[in-house]
């Protein structure tokens, strides 16, 4: 149901203007008018404040909807038309007729009534900012919310449909792992002839070999040589030196900083460092829960996790994962709360109890 400024409660509170005041013809609060000044204004206040009024009378509306209607309020603007036609009402009791002045008080009116209207839907609109923008924000809330719920679910849904599966998988893998690395073993303690060892079943899967080192390019280039310290020198004295060899002998004798540069031949070598091999952890060292929270772990980490006979040990001992549903098994037990403070009546009790 829209806001209606004439319904307004009594109780409600609403801003005044610093003109308000009494007349000796009646209580209003805004006096109004020139007549030219009052035709043009009001017909202007009206089209704008109609538009506000209809946005009220509407429903609800958005924050930015609102703040729209409150910025073409201007409580300013009306203030000032009301203190012209104060000044005018004035000249006119003064100067003009009775009827002239009959006539702009019915304008004054008028015209107080808009600004009373004015200030009154300003402060609904104040409030309904205030709402507006308190549920937007609890519908960002709510949407998060629901988001929140569906991703949960979903997650949910997905670990009890996948989970089982999944971790019976792993496990299932290190039990394949686990008799391969046995066979490996024996196989590599009794080689045939002419055959290399073979490799660790789980390192051939998931490790990196190493690498050796790799020469990229290789030229031959001349680079000025500082013989007193063994190094070739910074690229930055390249120009200087040649400069100051200027009778090309590839030697320079640096006086001020006590160094000996000789122009010298390299190989200029591009590399690749080498590598060590890298292990990986093992499925072995990892822990799979149960599904349930009373349920065995589907797996419990072996340490050390290359130690084969133990991991063998363990899967012949663990149970394919099989949930169930769960029983309760929790006792009955009995508690007496009370349902009133007053001592029931004698006769009530009686045949309640030979009722029984």
């Amino acid at each position: 149901m829209g806001f209606n400024p004439k319904d307004a409660s009594p109780t409600t509170t609403v801003a005044t203007s610093r003109f308000s005041r009494f007349s000796r013809f009646g209580p209003f609060r805004h006096r109004v008018s020139n007549r030219n000044f009052c035709s043009s204004t009001e017909q202007e206040f009206t089209m704008s404040f109609a538009s506000v009024l209809k946005k009220l009378r509407t429903g609800k509306s958005s924050v930015a909807e609102i703040e729209d209607a409150l910025a073409r309020i201007n409580i300013d603007d009306l203030e000032a038309a009301a203190e012209k036609l104060e000044e005018e009402r004035r000249r006119i009791l003064l100067d003009g007729t009775d009827k002239e002045l009959e006539a702009i008080e019915a304008q004054i009116v008028t015209a107080n009534r808009d600004v009373e209207r004015a200030l009154a839907t300003r402060a609904e609109l104040e409030k309904r900012l205030r709402e507006a923008a308190a549920a937007e924000a609890d519908s960002e809330k709510l949407a998060r919310y629901r988001a929140a719920k569906k991703a949960g679910e979903l997650a949910a849904s997905r670990v009890a449909e996948e989970y089982p599966r999944l971790a019976a998988g792993i496990r299932d893998l290190i039990r394949a792992l686990a008799e391969a690395t046995a066979a490996v073993e024996l196989a590599n303690n009794d080689l045939p002839t002419g055959q290399d060892p073979l490799p660790d079943p789980e390192f051939a899967a998931r490790g990196r070999g190493g690498l050796p080192r790799k020469i990229v390019s290789e030229q031959e280039v001349t680079r000025w040589y500082n013989a007193s310290q063994d190094s070739i020198a910074p690229e930055t004295l390249w120009s200087k030196l040649d400069q100051m060899d200027h009778d090309r002998t590839g030697r320079v004798n640096d006086v001020g900083f006590g160094c000996v540069y000789e122009k010298r031949r390299f190989i200029k070598r591009e590399y690749l460092e080498a590598e060590m091999m890298r292990r990986p952890d093992r499925l072995a060292a990892i822990n799979l829960p149960g599904f349930a929270a009373d349920e065995p772990p589907v797996w419990r980490a072996v340490v050390p996790s290359n130690d084969v006979r133990t991991i063998l040990s363990r899967l012949s001992a663990v149970s394919q994962h099989n949930p169930v549903a769960r029983e309760d098994r929790r006792e009955v037990r009995v508690e007496f709360v009370p349902v009133e403070d007053e001592p029931v009546d004698a006769l009530v009790v009686g045949a309640e109890e030979s009722a029984v």
